[in-house]
């Protein structure tokens, strides 16, 4: 009967978890974690019914999905934030005979606007 408590306690866990990447809130996923690795060692000796197993195994391939897709949007405007820095601090244009040139700019030199 302890076991359906932890699995019980599982599923909570992994839907909280999946709250957590829905809404933003990653800072909260660390805690999530940790809760989760010691849920999963209560159960580690115990049988579980296949039933019990793959409803979790989907729970948490779900969530592997949120994490895989938000990992990619980090990435994604990490790319975006290197890629506004460097144009922020060049400009391209071209010569008299189509040449390119980059003019590096510092801060102190980029227009602002009031």
């Amino acid at each position: 009967m302890r076991s359906k408590g932890s699995i019980s306690k599982l599923e909570a866990l992994l839907e909280a978890e999946r709250n957590l990447l829905l809404s933003g809130q990653f800072e909260g996923l660390e805690s999530v974690s940790d809760h989760l690795e010691s849920a999963l060692r209560s159960l580690q000796d115990r049988p579980l019914p296949q039933r019990d197993v793959e409803r979790l195994r989907n729970l948490a391939q779900r969530n592997q999905i949120l994490i895989s897709a938000a990992l990619e949007g980090l990435r994604d405007a990490q790319a975006r934030v290197r890629q506004l820095k460097k144009v922020s601090g060049t400009f391209s244009t071209y010569d008299q005979i189509g040449q390119r040139i980059d003019i590096r700019m510092n801060e102190a030199q980029l227009e602002r606007k009031f």
